[in-house]
């Protein structure tokens, strides 16, 4: 009986256990929001509504949504959520839509006196945040500075007012050749899904011992190095001395794995975010083999394998196809190559994944 017992405690122990971890089960009043808003927000005089709604969240919970202003800020209203997860448990959690009602008043007040500043800009808010992002997509790299240049302006114009808002400063490169996705135009998941995309919070601790533009500037410059040398395109627009750098300092070059199991490193050579070997590096691995017939450059180039088969591939090699989706976008188009003047069909990404390498050259690749 007494084994029996200990056996029940640890249970409940337990249970109990999750139950806290999975967060606070209890519903919240007003009060309970405008102490919680003053508490993690800003201390200021709070406004809520006296009638709610209730609407179903991603969770499958029900989010209580009571509307709320600043008591000196009446034009700008939003919402305190009490929202209701259901997992394991049913939890509650109080959310707000402050920072991002904010950032749309303050950004459109900053367009009305500064347009030019921000052209080229736009406001949205990330899929796996609360606050709300400024995005800036460039076409070359000499547009990186410029881009970092006016998201430092916004930013010193948020430090002049009277109310905090939060901002997720974003930046990434068109990609015109590798990025095919049919909803590719100026929205959030454009820019958080391309292999360029770097961001910065405006509270991030490292904007205390450096500027918000110089740190989105180098960033962003790294993360357009590794796509550059990664998919061996723009390096003519990459300056050498950067590349240099980048070479030197980053650990994630590529490895060719012999089939006699010798190694080669390729010091300049690197692969995509997702550890892929792209058109590009391909190009150069065969190139620097030495015992194949390749022609063309790393954009566009064809060799014969040792069966004598005539291959080719190209970052404009995209062949319609019926919609499909992945990760949320919409894709029309996929990316084939030739074997023979025979088309293959490949994916939404122009590389060359590790079975089909293994199939053409006898080897593997792998990170440095």
């Amino acid at each position: 009986m007494k084994k029996l017992t200990h056996f029940f405690l640890i249970f409940v122990f337990c249970l109990s256990s999750l139950f806290v971890m999975s967060g606070c089960s209890q519903t919240y009043d007003q009060k309970e929001l405008a102490i919680w808003f003053q508490e993690n927000i800003i201390d200021e005089d709070l406004y809520i509504s006296k009638t709610c709604t209730e609407k179903e969240n991603a969770s499958g919970g029900i989010d209580t949504v009571w509307q709320a202003h600043l008591k000196d800020l009446p034009e700008v209203s939003f919402e305190l959520i009490d929202r209701e997860r259901i997992q394991l448990f049913r939890s509650h959690e109080i959310v707000t839509t402050y920072h991002q009602e904010m950032g749309k008043y303050y950004s459109e007040r900053f367009q009305n006196e500064y347009p030019a500043v921000f052209e080229g800009l736009t406001l949205g808010v990330p899929t796996d945040s609360d606050i709300p992002s400024v995005n800036g997509m460039y076409s070359s790299f000499s547009e990186i500075q410029t881009l970092c240049e006016k998201m430092e302006k916004f930013e010193a114009y948020l430090d002049q007012q009277p109310y905090p808002c939060l901002i997720r400063y974003g930046i990434a490169y068109q990609e015109p050749l590798t990025f095919i996705a049919d909803n590719g135009g100026p929205s959030e998941e454009a820019f958080i899904d391309r292999q360029t995309y770097i961001f910065l919070e405006n509270d991030d601790p490292q904007l205390k011992e450096d500027t918000l533009s110089s740190l989105l500037q180098e960033w962003s410059e790294n993360s357009f190095a590794n796509y550059a040398l990664a998919y061996q395109i723009e390096l003519e627009s990459y300056p050498d001395e950067l590349k240099k750098k980048k070479t030197e300092s980053d650990q994630s070059s590529l490895t060719i794995v012999r089939s006699d199991e010798t190694e080669i490193q390729y010091a300049d050579l690197f692969l995509t975010r997702e550890s892929d070997l792209s058109f590009g590096c391909f190009f150069e691995v065969l190139k620097r083999d030495g015992s194949y017939e390749v022609q063309g450059s790393a954009s566009q180039f064809s060799f014969t394998a040792t069966d004598g088969s005539r291959y080719a591939f190209s970052y404009s090699f995209q062949e319609a196809c019926s919609p499909t989706s992945y990760n949320d976008w919409q894709y029309s188009k996929v990316f084939y190559y030739t074997k023979n003047d025979e088309k293959i069909l490949l994916d939404h990404k122009p590389v060359i994944f590790q079975d089909l390498f293994q199939e053409l050259t006898g080897d593997s690749y792998r990170l440095s």
